[in-house]
């Protein structure tokens, strides 16, 4: 909300709200300063103005339609999960035993930043890719990005 700037909020329904109101005493300087609010403010006018949700959202599902492309074709993809522009990409084929997999997620991570794309792994094994682009991302992002993990399967598939 605030772009990095700490401010904070909360949302909820009116009739819920208006009795913590009417039974509580409430006090947040955290999120009630003029600066927090001027940046929360800012912040929500271009995000408005540039349409940068519904640009997420497209950049969200080209990422994901490539990640299915490369997955059909047996790069070492074996599952793929995303909520908006936050994805996991799970590494190694079913079967492949748990070290294989954390090793080829790990070779996927060094292969991308050889080509200059910078992620990282999660999970209790680390054979996930975590995928994390800004909400400025675009497609030519995008297409470096996925150019750049599928060279990394093909590499590590040897």
């Amino acid at each position: 909300m605030g772009n990095g700037f700490p401010i904070g909020a909360v949302l909820g329904r009116r009739a819920p709200m208006e009795q913590f109101g009417a039974t509580s005493r409430y006090s947040n300087t955290f999120a009630g300063n003029t600066v927090g609010i001027a940046t929360a403010d800012a912040v929500v006018k271009i995000l408005q103005r540039d349409q940068i949700p519904q640009k997420a959202l497209a950049t969200s599902q080209r990422l994901r339609a490539g990640l299915e492309k490369m997955a059909k074709q047996s790069y070492g993809i074996r599952s793929i999960r995303n909520a908006g522009l936050f994805f996991g990409v799970d590494i190694g084929p079913e079967g492949t035993p748990a070290a294989g997999r954390r090793a080829m997620a790990l070779d996927v991570v060094n292969g991308m930043r050889f080509g200059g794309v910078l992620i990282s792994t999660t999970g209790a094994n680390e054979d996930t890719l975590k995928v994390r682009p800004p909400l400025v991302c675009q497609g030519e992002h995008v297409d470096l990005f996925l150019a750049t993990v599928e060279r990394a399967l093909i590499n590590i598939a040897g």
